[in-house]
């Protein structure tokens, strides 16, 4: 059996080849700035190994059905190509809409790299195609382009102003706090007594604190007034049909579904924002989708947070794709006796380090990074 590489390939001969057009020529070139202000960042040791001037001057080149060849035996095999790079560093390509894909990108960039290209960097690729696409070149090499007034700026600016009446609220009363307490007895199997999660009834905001782009903290000291919040729920989700462990009386549904509810409070009483549930679903990239179109991503601990979470693929090209209407929110301490917390992450692939493993894991869940905001929980 004959096992074909790219490298066995040649161009077709006798296809239409014409020159890149202005605008995708220039979105390239911003990508690759942006790319080099990326690797700088998040995979410094990968940074040396790409050979920038040959990538940044290379030739852009379309050709709509591109189609390429090669022999077997004596045989001509035809396959039709969506990027076809020769040894003179000319990029041919049959679509504009590709280039800014993960796996174009790794692709692209195995060229011109002393290492192998992994999907870490053509997922790197994929996002700086998408910032060259939507808001150009970076303004310096070591720091994305944002507009003063961004969309990330609007979030923290709301929240702040929504954070100044907060302090002191109750997440849940009244009927929302007796509809969740029926709901959680009815999914509530017979266990050992032992480890609980918080019931939050009487929970109140006690602070919040964000973290500004030049990691300047700044305290929000919110007025104290009584709090109603009902999450959204878009559909009802069954309980865990996996035993739990004796040690504790909560499924990691149970967890899941109780981090959610806390969320959806927090953003309903700070910033005005409608929740909606979305975690039995899969491959949307996101736990939940706001009134705003915005995602968030649920990370949730019982206890206290680790300093590092997983993001699976689907979420970080939902990530990629959405920019700053993208959020990483960390829930932790559901578990009594813990301190609750809610942090959320703006454009959590731009703004949190990447730590190599072999899945994508972001971190400085802890640490005091840029464009955060954390929300205090007593209760």
């Amino acid at each position: 059996m004959d096992v074909l590489k790219e490298a066995d390939f040649s161009l077709s001969s006798n296809q239409d080849v014409r020159a890149a057009d202005e605008q995708v020529l220039e979105t390239f070139s911003y990508a690759v700035a942006n790319l080099k202000t990326e690797i700088a960042r998040a995979e410094p040791e990968m940074w040396s190994a790409i050979d920038w001037s040959a990538l940044q001057s290379a030739d852009l080149l379309l050709i709509e059905t591109l189609q390429t060849e090669t022999m077997v035996g004596r045989r001509k095999i035809k396959a039709p190509q969506s990027l076809f790079m020769d040894g003179r560093h000319r990029i041919y390509y049959a679509d504009e809409d590709e280039l800014g894909k993960p796996q174009i990108g790794e692709r692209l960039l195995v060229r011109f790299t002393s290492n192998a290209a992994t999907d870490r960097l053509g997922y790197l690729w994929s996002y700086a195609w998408n910032m060259a696409k939507n808001f150009g070149e970076p303004d310096q090499m070591l720091e994305l382009a944002y507009d003063s007034a961004s969309d990330g700026e609007d979030f923290r600016r709301s929240f702040e102003m929504g954070g100044k009446n907060a302090k002191g609220k109750r997440l849940f009363s009244g009927a929302a706090l007796e509809k969740l307490e029926n709901e959680r007895k009815r999914n509530r199997k017979v266990r050992p007594k032992s480890r609980r999660l918080k019931n939050f009834e009487g929970a109140t905001i006690v602070g919040v604190t964000i973290i500004e782009a030049n990691n300047k903290l700044k305290d929000v000291k919110p007025r104290s007034r009584p709090l109603v919040a009902q999450p959204t729920v878009s559909s009802p989700l069954k309980n865990s049909t996996s035993r739990p462990s004796p040690i504790k009386e909560w499924s990691e549904l149970e967890k899941e579904e109780r981090g959610f509810e806390i969320l959806a409070a927090a953003l309903k009483q700070i910033d005005d924002s409608d929740l909606e549930n979305f975690t039995a679903l899969r491959g949307i990239g996101a736990d939940s989708i706001d009134n705003l179109k915005r995602f968030f991503e649920m990370k949730v601990f019982a206890g206290d947070p680790t300093d590092e979470v997983r993001f699976e693929a689907s979420e970080f090209e939902r990530a990629v794709k959405e920019g700053r209407n993208y959020f990483l929110a960390v829930i932790s301490g559901l578990e009594e006796g813990k301190d609750t917390k809610v942090r959320i992450f703006s454009d959590p692939i731009r703004t949190l380090p990447w730590r190599r493993h072999t899945r994508i894991r972001l971190g400085g869940i802890l640490s005091q990074v840029s464009n955060s905001i954390t929300i205090d929980i007593q209760g």
